[in-house]
């Protein structure tokens, strides 16, 4: 009988292997991701984040206009969900007595806040991997999607975006699943399909913006469906499906981002500021030496997408064979990434390229890889059992180098950075109310004092700016008057010059603010002066950089340096913090 029984339990499990195995991949890939969710808190390593989470606590207000479109509202309104279930929980057990006392603690310390929407991109990025084993199983076989599933796990990129309180990796999960409709609508035609193709893909795009070329492999799906050899007769087979699921790509942009229509003068103005910011100049300039460049970035040994000698190479491998094979199913993530990739690379073509554009094609991308490790081993003259363990030992082998990557950069994050380190050396030694201006894109997150408040927070609604006040009082401690300056990364005098009216927060420095005399004046004590780890960042120099630049040089021969903090790798991350007196 016990001999029976644990025939029947093995039996399971070998029939239950891909499932098991696919478990174990999310799972993974979810650790990866969501390990060192609290770095740095409650500074911030990465400035968007701070345009998310302050969107979605305000909704708390009542208004649900977000009053800014750089990104579309899907994620803000994820998180105010994620948040409202915060507050319902801490209320039952006790954590929050009220509403008030809610905002107070996010006003006090929003790391909750932070961890909250990280964890959210972590869970996001390992059900994008779950959705790729989807499409290589619907494309190809349960092996093919596993493989693929289990090398994107340690995508380095994608893990490190899967860190963050941004929509990208939201928005690559929705892209993803769009596209998993698409390949079912090949392969099944039926109109659900079509359906949910759209519903995901209008999602996606109200993620961020740079999902609209999702629409491709739908048409293309809905092209490959049928035996008919003539194009026109395959387009008009179904047609109304098609056009279906394309008007629902509209429609669920809009159910995302609802204000785009009732605010679309704002919607419309922000949106050629993101236009603008993503050219950065003439869109096509210097077209093939950007395409070049991409290329290098994706493919190569050592380049931004690849943590690994081999693994660009070998997905290269895979879509040259599946240009030269011509699978029709292939098309569907083919068609997306040749149109994804051109279209990017010339948005982008310009004095500043953004390779980060290209993360949508990742996913996709290592279910080729796959194909061509199952292409490889399929030749092997041996049995199917050396065959898949042949298949085994090279995807762990390919693992190796990105893994270890992961784990050290994971690791990184849980050790005390240079932002720490200066942020708690300014606790603990300046004197409470003393006036600091703090230099960089970044922010120490030092608490303010009311006058400070007062001065910072002007443009934020009356009972914001009370709740701020009251946080202060309510939580004793060092509070300073906060200077900023900011040099507005991507924003420059042109873009200025271009649009009659900035974005709600958006702002170019004034030129006398880059002369040390103008914070004097200000009776300004300290100057945290914050850059990436080679100083400030300066590789593409527009008039406000070289400003910012040489008002560091003024500091160095006018200001005393009273201390400094410098990453040093392996052991202090962060970046390169200067403190002037």
């Amino acid at each position: 009988m016990l001999l029976k029984t644990s025939n029947s339990f093995s039996q399971v499990i070998f029939e239950r292997r891909f499932e098991l195995a696919l478990c174990l991949i999310v799972a993974w890939a979810f650790l990866l991701r969501a390990w060192g969710a609290t770095s740095g808190l409650p500074m911030l390593n990465v400035k968007d984040e701070g345009q998310m989470i302050p969107a979605a606590v305000r909704f708390g207000s009542g208004d649900f206009n977000p009053h800014s479109f750089t990104y579309p509202s899907l994620y803000k309104y994820l998180l105010f969900f994620l948040y409202g279930i915060y507050f319902a929980v801490g209320r039952i057990f006790g954590t929050f007595s009220s509403v008030e006392d809610f905002k107070l603690h996010y006003f006090n310390d929003p790391s909750d806040f932070y961890v909250i929407a990280r964890v959210c991109s972590a869970l996001l990025g390992a059900l994008t991997v779950l959705m790729v084993y989807f499409i290589g199983k619907q494309l190809h076989s349960n092996r093919i999607g596993l493989v693929a599933a289990l090398l994107f796990s340690v995508d380095f990129q994608h893990l490190r975006y899967s860190h963050l309180a941004k929509p990208d990796v939201a928005m690559i999960f929705l892209m993803v699943t769009a596209i998993y409709f698409a390949c079912r609508i090949a392969t099944a035609g039926a109109l659900r399909n079509y359906i949910w193709a759209g519903v995901f893909g209008g999602l996606a795009i109200s993620a961020k913006y740079n999902a609209v070329t999702v629409v491709i492999p739908i048409v293309v799906a809905h092209l490959l469906v049928g035996s008919e050899r003539n194009f026109f007769l395959r387009l008009r087979n179904n047609f109304h499906y098609l056009i279906l699921s394309l008007s629902l790509v509209g429609v669920f942009f809009f159910v995302g981002t609802p204000f785009a229509l009732f605010d679309y003068r704002t919607f419309g103005r922000d949106l050629e500021f993101v236009k603008l910011v993503v050219s950065r100049g003439d869109a096509g300039h210097d077209y093939l030496s950007t395409v070049a460049y991409y290329f290098k970035e994706m493919f190569l040994p050592g380049s931004w997408s690849w943590q690994g000698k081999y693994a660009g190479l070998l997905i290269l491998a895979g879509l040259l064979l599946a240009l030269f094979r011509r699978r029709r199913q292939n098309w569907i993530i083919l068609s997306f990434i040749i149109v994804h990739f051109f279209y990017f690379t010339y948005k982008t073509s310009s004095d500043l390229p953004k390779p980060h554009y290209l993360l949508p094609l990742l996913p996709l991308m290592f279910i080729f890889a796959a194909q061509f490790l199952e292409f490889l081993t399929a030749r092997l003259k041996t049995a199917e059992f050396f065959k898949t363990g042949a298949l085994a030992v090279v995807v762990i082998l390919l693992m190796l180098a990105p893994t270890r990557v992961a784990y050290f950069f994971n690791y990184e994050l849980s050790r005390e950075s240079t932002d720490e380190r200066a942020r708690n050396w300014i606790l603990e030694n300046v004197p409470s109310a003393t006036r600091i201006l703090q230099v960089g894109r970044h922010s120490l997150a030092l608490p303010e004092n009311r006058q400070s408040l007062k001065e910072n927070s002007a443009d934020s609604p009356p009972d914001v700016l009370q709740s701020k006040i009251k946080a202060v009082t309510k939580f004793p401690g060092n509070t300073y008057y906060i200077c900023r300056l900011d040099p507005g990364w991507n924003v420059t005098e042109e873009i200025v010059q271009t649009m009659e009216e900035l974005p709600l927060g958006v702002k170019l420095p004034e030129s006398e603010m880059f002369n040390l005399s103008y914070w004097l004046e200000k009776e300004v004590q300290l100057v945290v002066i914050m850059g990436e780890r080679q100083g400030v960042r300066g590789s593409f120099l527009d008039s406000v950089h070289i400003s910012l630049l040489n008002f560091g040089q003024q500091l160095e021969t006018e200001a005393q340096l009273v201390t400094e903090f410098v990453p040093e790798e392996p052991h202090v991350p962060g970046r390169w913090i200067r403190i002037y007196e």
